[in-house]
């Protein structure tokens, strides 16, 4: 039997010029058997006529990924018919089949890809071995909710591509809203915004955690000659889609 799978990405300002490719990539590749439904949160008027608009204004850097959750969140009652949902961030493309391998396993709710940057690489580096220093971007801020001062903890996941159960993902979506608003209130922004949080969510319940080839850098990275990509996160100029100045559009 089918199942009802809900792709979530957030389509404001400059980013909407990449909704079409992400779009089409999805519907070749991303749970191509099952019932899929692309809910697009955009501020545009018109968007892919193959999915779902939902109405958000849109915000500037960082809100625009800091809030991310506060959508799902509040539109929870449009997303909670699906039995599960995934959120892809509109700068990635599917390039290879995405469907069941991803599910979680009976004992997880939750699905987290580890980071790229930071898989399989060790704990500590230094030129000598007692001149060591954190490996992973943790918000340490103990101030902030996002904060995860566990030295030992070794898992550290990218923020483009997350998702599970739908009861579960919109729990998670409210906790993280909460956190991000009880951290704005007293002036903290957290360091790697909305991805900080959810490693700190992750760091208690604890999801399946997929390997890189689901948020697979299109430059490539070295550590990662063994992974086949499945989701491409692309090379992009960062500061012209947040529309922010930078030597790509100071002319």
């Amino acid at each position: 039997m089918p199942l009802k799978i809900g792709l979530l990405t957030i389509a404001t300002g400059r980013y909407l010029e990449l909704l079409e490719a992400l779009a089409a990539s999805a519907r070749r590749f991303f749970f191509a058997r099952h019932d899929v439904t692309h809910f697009v949160f955009s501020d545009a008027a018109a968007i892919d006529p193959h999915a779902v608009r939902i109405s958000v204004a849109h915000e500037d850097w960082p809100l625009v990924t800091l809030k991310r959750y506060h959508y799902f969140a509040q539109h929870a009652e449009r997303l909670c018919g699906m039995d599960y949902l995934f959120y892809v961030d509109c700068d990635m493309r599917f390039v290879a089949p995405c469907g069941e391998e991803i599910l979680p396993g009976i004992s997880e709710r939750l699905v987290g890809v580890e980071h790229p940057g930071y898989y399989r690489r060790p704990r500590w580096f230094g030129a000598r071995l007692f001149q060591r220093r954190p490996r992973y971007p943790f918000e340490r801020n103990p101030r902030s909710l996002a904060c995860v001062d566990d030295p030992s903890y070794r898992l550290y996941c990218a923020g483009g591509f997350n998702g599970g159960h739908a009861d579960s993902f919109l729990t998670m979506s409210r906790s993280l809203r909460d956190a991000v608003e009880h951290d704005l209130a007293r002036g903290i922004v957290a360091v790697w915004h909305d991805e900080s949080h959810l490693n700190r969510y992750f760091y208690v319940q604890k999801p399946k955690v997929l390997p890189p080839s689901y948020c697979y850098p299109e430059e490539g990275y070295a550590n990662l000659r063994h992974l086949e990509p499945v989701i491409l996160a692309l090379a992009k100029d960062h500061g012209r889609l947040r529309g922010m100045p930078g030597p790509a559009s100071a002319a």
